[in-house]
């Protein structure tokens, strides 16, 4: 007798378990609260590992192989990086159309700053113009080779009100300018993003530990 009850126990929970696994097998995957807010990468090829496609190089050549960039310096992830060579003035750009709907958007990059020479002035700027007429809609970044990270170091930009209303629905351009200098500084870059969502909730972002030459 108690047998049978155990059997017919046992049958009940396995029915139950078969039919818990077809309504859990039905319904949508849980998500979190940043995994649902919709994002789009508006840069191609923001880590350079398709080498030009994508980027403009006017004049001086900036996306290089891993095995071109100076001694000592490797690419923060893949093969490739942008190496803004010292004693003259370099530029990287590309074309953006940007959503008329966005509510937020941030910039993100890794650089690597290192002086052969004494200490001098050389900067990088991150920026969003206006690819006709020049007009700055965003001055996003503007990097010091000094002192030296000798290392590569994470930056991110989170658009403000006023630079989300500037570029809203507009095709911009996404530059990286380092100016010229008479000292030895190289400035390198790698992993770009331009995110930008239409989400209503504020991402939060983590604090990013600075990636050491390998």
């Amino acid at each position: 007798m108690h047998r049978l009850r155990l059997r017919c126990v046992s049958s009940m929970i396995r029915g139950l378990l078969v039919i818990w696994l077809a309504v859990a097998a039905l319904l949508p995957a849980p998500q979190s609260a940043q995994a649902a807010i919709p994002e789009d990468e508006m840069l191609v090829n923001g880590d350079f590992e398709a080498f030009h496609a994508g980027w403009v190089e006017p004049g001086v050549q900036v996306i290089y192989h891993a095995s071109s960039l100076p001694v000592g310096i490797a690419p923060y992830s893949g093969d490739y990086a942008a190496y803004f060579e010292p004693h003259t003035a370099v530029e990287l750009f590309q074309n953006v159309a940007i959503p008329a709907d966005i509510t937020f958007a941030k910039i993100h990059l890794w650089y690597w700053s290192r002086w052969s020479e004494h200490p001098g002035e050389r900067s990088l700027a991150v920026q969003l113009l206006d690819p006709v007429g020049g007009t700055h809609y965003v001055d996003a970044l503007l990097i010091d080779a000094y002192p030296p990270t000798n290392a590569w170091q994470p930056l991110t930009y989170i658009l403000t009100p006023a630079d989300l209303a500037a570029i809203r629905g507009r095709t911009v351009r996404f530059k990286l300018r380092a100016d010229g200098s008479n000292y030895r500084a190289n400035l390198l870059v790698d992993n770009v993003s331009l995110e930008v969502s239409t989400g209503l909730v504020r991402r939060i972002y983590l604090p990013t530990t600075p990636r050491h030459a390998r």
